[in-house]
């Protein structure tokens, strides 16, 4: 799925529900990643996907909390980098 930061920039997010974990794929590099998540770009996600996740009854078949949810996002360093925010 993918998650909008800043103006200009959208992160993919893989989102695995049974363990709560989000791997994220930026092509910016871990220092965007860290500035997202100290900016609170990932806190607002997981708000956002809580009342999604409430739409299609997902909390009624399973015993996790409705909010807040206990998500790990995990950067992947596996993607490709771009050399600034403008592209290559």
């Amino acid at each position: 799925m993918r998650i909008h930061s800043f103006p200009n920039h959208w992160l993919f997010g893989e989102l695995q529900l049974d363990s709560m974990e989000v791997y994220i794929y930026d092509s910016l590099g871990r220092n965007t990643y860290q500035k997202f998540e100290s900016g609170g770009t990932f806190s607002k996600f997981v708000a956002r996907l809580a009342d999604h996740l409430d739409k299609i009854n997902y909390w009624a078949h399973r015993s996790i909390p409705k909010i807040p949810l206990d998500m790990k996002f995990i950067f992947e360093t596996n993607v490709l980098q771009q050399s600034s925010e403008l592209g290559d």
